[in-house]
């Protein structure tokens, strides 16, 4: 069968519904500014339970890839940042990249320096 899809939608990351990321786990982890990934990608998707507050899905191809935090807030455990507090720190913070097969942990990473470099690229105003 041939790919339809068009070679840019292939080579790039493209932000997708969050429909796309059912079946999807952890891969990676990787260190990001929360407030960057806000300004880079909005205010993304909200979690649905206590473990997660926000995620975001991405398409590369027909690589799935989820960006979010796990269990870092008080809607997880009293006490612990709140949202607003998490998503607006301006230093490196631990998040998850989640995926599913045909991805590799290789292309997981490949998407962790991708948001980093994409991330740090945007200041704050």
């Amino acid at each position: 069968m041939e790919n339809t899809t068009p070679l840019s939608a292939r080579n790039s990351y493209v932000l997708t519904s969050a429909d796309a990321a059912a079946g999807t786990y952890l891969y990676a982890e990787t260190m990001l500014v929360p407030a960057a990934v806000i300004r880079c990608f909005g205010d993304g998707d909200p979690g649905g339970e206590c473990k997660v507050s926000r995620s975001w899905t991405f398409r590369k191809g027909e690589l799935i890839f989820t960006l979010y935090e796990w269990k870092s807030t008080n809607l997880y455990e009293p006490g612990m940042l709140t949202q607003e507090q998490l998503w607006s720190l301006e230093k490196p913070f631990p998040l998850h990249i989640g995926s599913r097969e045909p991805a590799t942990r290789e292309d997981a990473l490949e998407f962790g320096s991708y948001l980093r470099r994409i991330t740090s690229q945007i200041k704050p105003s």
